[in-house]
């Protein structure tokens, strides 16, 4: 009914990175219903897709396959490729149990425990990155001249096909922005419930990437990319959901700006497991070259 003609079955390997094959429009059904064979040991690679030795997907089970198998309520229709949609998939080992170094199985299984302490997930991510030209990995604009309306629609046609084409798979674009470093930009979408939030972030990077590929830019989500320049960040704006009431588990009652106990202990599990956390939120050497003094970047582990 779409016209599609190809279906892209996609999963995030470790460090968020789209892997995928793209399966033929006649083919699909019996792939979403027995599972599609795809390599395992992708749970075990690197950024570069080297092969990193010792993460117990690879080499000490003899390089297997998986079984990845799509959610079929993350069907969409991408506008930026050519009549084709995606799945996004989790990968299991043959034997039929979740291979739980994949990111979207783990966000899962704790969005479940969560939820059965009385709390939905409400989330949504703050990303910044640097569109160079594909060719001479030059910026379209130099300089740091944030928010500027010239700077903000520096290639309009790049920018709206964005705009337009995430909102067209469900990512809802809210503000869209030049940032602090050259060819460096903002472009934020509303929060969203559960694992729709990750997805929604996933989308986006992948997106982002296509699109400017498609219009002869290369974009970077990369923490550091120059050593002069202003870094990549990435705000996770979240807050808690009570079950059975609806409401804000972090606001109080009475309307004032007080946290609830809830909120506190939140905050507080966040900071007694920050240097823990660092290892999910700053994964590769690259980014720790972001953590300085006065650069805008967490150094400690305050809340205010």
């Amino acid at each position: 009914a779409d016209g599609v003609e190809f279906v892209r079955f996609e999963q995030s390997d470790t460090h968020g990175i789209s892997r995928s094959k793209t399966i033929p429009i006649k083919h699909v059904h019996d792939f979403a219903e027995n599972g599609l064979n795809f390599l395992l040991g992708q749970l075990g690679f690197d950024a570069q897709a080297g092969v990193a030795p010792g993460t117990g997907y690879l080499e000490e089970l003899g390089f297997p396959d998986s079984r990845i198998r799509p959610d079929l309520s993350t069907y969409r229709v991408l506008p930026w490729a050519d009549k084709t949609a995606r799945l996004l998939c989790e990968p299991y080992y043959i034997d039929g149990r979740p291979a739980m170094a994949a990111p979207r199985t783990i966000a899962s299984q704790l969005l479940k425990e969560l939820e059965d302490m009385g709390y939905h997930f409400f989330s949504g991510f703050e990303y910044e990155f640097y569109i160079v030209n594909r060719e001479t990995r030059q910026p379209p604009f130099t300089g740091i001249q944030i928010f500027a309306t010239l700077r903000n629609n520096f290639d309009e046609s790049l920018i709206h096909q964005i705009l337009r084409g995430m909102s067209a798979v469900g990512v809802d674009i809210i503000t869209s922005n030049a940032e602090y470093g050259p060819g460096q930009m903002e472009i934020n979408f509303a929060p969203s419930m559960g694992i729709e939030a990750a997805d929604n972030a996933f989308t986006f990077k992948n997106g982002v990437k296509e699109i400017a590929q498609r219009n002869g830019y290369m974009a970077s989500f990369m923490t550091k990319p120059y050593a002069d320049q202003s870094a990549n960040g990435c705000h996770h704006h979240h807050s808690l959901v009570d079950v059975k009431t609806g409401r804000n588990a972090f606001a109080t009652r009475d309307g004032s700006e007080a946290l609830t106990d809830t909120g506190r202990w939140w905050l507080g599990g966040q900071m007694a497991h920050a240097r823990a956390l660092t290892a999910f939120a700053s994964p590769t050497l690259n980014c720790y070259k972001r953590y300085k003094l006065y650069s805008f970047a967490p150094t400690n582990a305050t809340w205010g």
